[in-house]
C-alpha cells in the first residue's frame, strides 16, 4: 500500500477538452479515467478504508490550455467524509429533429458518476452510480435533472444506494425539471441502509403544463441476509412535486431509532416504497391501476401490501412487502407502460 502512495504520488492528472488521462512525471503511457484507476489500485470498494482524492480538480483555463495539478492522496476510515466528498451531477435531455431524445448535458464530480447507454427506443437513459459501491460518512449527492419539451428520459441507478454506518450522515438531493409535453421516469433501485447508518434525501420536481412524472422510491430493510433488519439510526425522505407553481404533492417518511425499534414496527416487511404517477403520458395507466387495486381483496398477512389513491392526473401507490425481489416485480407489472414510453425495455437487460 505504502509502494502503491509513492508512486502515485508522483501523478498528475491532465484534462484537455473532455479527455482525461493519467500521466507520469517521467513520460510513462496514460491510461482513461484516473479515478477509477485510484479505486482499483487502493481497493476503496471496502467502506473502512477509502481514499480521498483531494486536488483532483479537472479545469480548463478561459484561453483554452490545460492546466494540471498534484494529486494529493489522503487515507481515511469510516469517520471521514467532509474533503471532497460532495458528488454533483447535471443532466439535461432534449428532443431531437428526428424525434428522439437525447442527451445535451451530462456532468457528474466525484464520487457521482453517470452513464449514458445506448438503447433501441426514442427516450435517453441515464443511470447513476458512485465510487467505492455506496454513501459513507458525511456522504452528499446532488443530482439535476432537466427535460426538454417533447423529451423523454429514464434514469436508474447502476445497483442499489448502500449507506454505510455513519454518525454525521449521508444524504442525496434530487432536483427535475419538466418541460412541457416531456416525460421522465426515475426509478431507481431501492436504498439499503446497512446497520448504525443514518441518511436523509429530499426529491423535488417541477412540471410544466402537459409534463408527466413516473417516480419509484424504495428503501429495504438492510443486509437481512447478514442478520441486519431495520437497524439503521435514522432514514428520512421528503418528496415535493409542483406544477405550475401549484403543489400537487408533500409526502414525507422519517424513520428514526430514536423513536422505538423500527423493526419492531415494520414487522415481517421487508421493503416499503412508492410508485407515483402523475401527467397524461400516465394518466390512463393511472386511472386503471387504481380501478385494480381498488378491486382486488386484502389478504390477511398478506406477503404484499399495496393501496393507490388517486393525486390530480394520476395516482400514488404505497407498498410493502417481505420478499425485495417480489416487490420488484411487481413495481415492473404496474409500469407495463413504461417500455412503450420510451419505445424500449430498461428493465429487460436489467434481471
Amino acid at each position: 500500500m505504502l509502494e502503491a502512495a509513492a508512486h502515485l504520488a508522483s501523478i498528475t492528472v491532465v484534462m484537455i477538452g473532455e479527455a482525461v488521462g493519467v500521466e507520469e512525471e517521467g513520460g510513462a503511457g496514460s491510461h482513461q479515467d484516473p479515478l477509477v484507476q485510484l479505486v482499483a489500485i487502493f481497493g476503496a470498494e471496502d467502506a473502512s478504508c477509502r481514499v480521498a482524492i483531494d486536488n483532483i480538480e479537472q479545469r480548463l483555463d478561459p484561453s483554452g490550455g490545460k492546466q494540471t495539478r498534484r494529486a494529493g492522496l489522503t487515507f481515511m476510515n469510516r469517520s471521514y467524509g467532509k474533503d471532497d466528498r460532495q458528488g454533483r451531477a447535471d443532466v439535461a435531455v432534449i428532443r431531437s429533429s428526428v424525434s428522439r431524445s437525447i442527451i445535451s448535458r451530462a456532468y457528474a464530480t466525484s464520487p457521482l458518476r453517470l452513464l449514458t447507454p445506448r438503447n433501441a427506443g426514442h427516450g435517453a437513459w441515464i443511470y447513476t452510480s458512485t465510487l467505492g459501491g455506496g454513501l459513507v460518512d458525511g456522504d452528499h449527492l446532488d443530482l439535476d435533472v432537466h427535460i426538454g419539451a417533447g423529451a423523454t428520459a429514464f434514469v436508474s441507478s447502476q445497483a442499489s444506494t448502500k449507506v454505510y454506518r455513519s454518525t454525521e450522515g449521508t444524504s442525496m438531493d434530487v432536483r427535475g425539471r419538466i418541460d412541457t409535453d416531456a416525460c421522465l421516469v426515475l426509478a431507481p433501485d431501492p436504498v439499503v441502509c446497512f446497520a448504525a447508518s443514518r441518511y436523509r434525501q429530499t426529491q423535488a420536481f417541477d412540471l410544466a403544463r402537459g409534463a408527466s412524472l413516473v417516480l419509484v422510491d424504495s428503501l429495504s430493510s438492510g443486509r437481512h441476509g447478514s442478520g441486519e433488519r431495520w437497524a439503521f439510526e435514522a432514514y428520512e425522505s421528503r418528496i415535493r412535486v409542483c406544477q405550475e407553481e401549484r403543489l400537487l404533492l408533500h409526502d414525507s417518511v422519517a424513520l428514526l431509532a430514536a423513536d422505538g425499534s423500527v423493526a419492531s414496527r415494520l414487522g415481517r416487511f421487508d421493503i416499503l416504497g412508492i410508485v407515483l404517477l402523475l401527467g397524461p403520458a400516465v394518466q390512463d395507466a393511472a386511472a386503471a391501476l387504481v380501478a385494480r387495486l381498488a378491486a382486488e381483496p386484502v389478504m390477511r398477512r398478506a406477503e404484499q401490501l399495496v393501496t393507490a389513491t388517486a393525486v390530480g392526473e394520476g395516482c400514488l401507490v404505497r407498498f410493502a412487502g417481505v420478499s425485495v425481489e417480489r416487490a420488484a416485480r411487481t413495481v415492473r407489472e404496474q409500469l407495463w407502460f413504461v417500455p412503450e414510453l420510451l419505445g424500449d425495455d430498461p428493465w429487460s437487460r436489467k434481471w
